[in-house]
């Protein structure tokens, strides 16, 4: 309930401008979560708090894609403030 880990859009490295904008940002930029249970559940959007990017967590990987070949992304963790309460954490992931 503290971390939530993101992945990028496709095709993207550690170098590319949007990640390297995400890995900069130093606290000038707000990164507020707002999550979806399900597209079943209707609209209602959920905040979770504002996120911090953890700078050792930055990790380029690879994704299948559709036509079976491997794509680039990012993975990055993110601090999660505050943490999201135990309540609304269990009912997001469905957890007992």
């Amino acid at each position: 309930n503290s971390v939530f880990e993101w992945m990028s859009k496709s095709k993207r490295k550690l170098d590319s401008p949007d990640v390297q904008a995400i890995a900069n940002a130093n606290g000038k930029v707000r990164f507020p979560l707002f999550i979806k249970k399900s597209n079943d559940e209707g609209t209602e959007f959920y905040y979770m708090g504002e996120l911090d990017p953890i700078a050792d967590s930055f990790e380029q990987t690879t994704m299948p894609s559709g036509n079976s070949a491997e794509v680039s992304v990012v993975k990055v963790n993110f601090k999660v403030s505050p943490p999201v309460e135990d309540s609304i954490f269990d009912y997001i992931t469905g957890a007992l």
